[in-house]
């Protein structure tokens, strides 16, 4: 299978490196009719390699945030 990683790691010019999950979506909860989002995708390469590894470290969790959010 072709693996994408897909990262966001802006929300309106706000960083979320170190945020956990429910953190991040906090952020994106409270955010105004429009968002500006930074997102990074991976497809292959060290960083690509690296994030594979940081990700097997934790169980993956699905969050949705409601449109009324977004």
């Amino acid at each position: 299978t072709n693996t994408i990683l897909t990262i966001i790691p802006q929300v309106d010019g706000q960083p979320l490196q170190g945020f956990s999950n429910i953190q991040a979506v906090d952020v994106l909860r409270n955010t105004g009719q429009e968002v500006n989002l930074k997102v990074a995708r991976y497809q292959h390469g060290a960083k690509f390699e690296k994030l594979q590894q940081y990700l097997g470290k934790y169980k993956r969790v699905v969050c949705a945030v409601n449109e009324r959010s977004v």
